[in-house]
């Protein structure tokens, strides 16, 4: 959780869902590339190793899904599933990475609306 709060802006929210989920609300971002900028951060500042007890140092990696809030009538809830659909994606793809939310690849996503 210091790790992302230190990566994140001092305008954005982090907030831990349960278990190793976290949310983070970054506020006034511009577009994709700003929010990639952000994501990248978070990934490179969870890898950075982590050494408990005086044990041999390990990494952890992070799993970050995005999703863009493209209608401000848009839900809180609407957008946590495609970040959650996203994040599942960036997982698939081996982790350690960030996934943007894409509606016409998530059918899933569509048919709860």
């Amino acid at each position: 959780a210091r790790r992302l709060e230190r990566a994140a802006r001092e305008v954005d929210t982090v907030a831990r869902l349960g278990g190793d989920e976290f949310a983070v609300l970054l506020e006034n971002v511009q577009d994709e590339l700003e929010a990639a900028a952000a994501a990248g951060r978070m990934v490179r500042a969870i890898a950075q190793p982590l050494a408990l007890g005086g044990a041999k140092p390990q990494v952890v990696t992070a799993s970050i899904g995005i999703a863009m809030q493209s209608n401000p009538e848009e839900t809180g809830a609407k957008l946590l599933r495609a970040a959650d659909a996203a994040m599942y994606r960036a997982k698939g793809r081996g982790g350690n990475r960030y996934q943007f939310f894409n509606a016409a690849s998530d059918m899933r996503l569509r048919a709860e609306d």
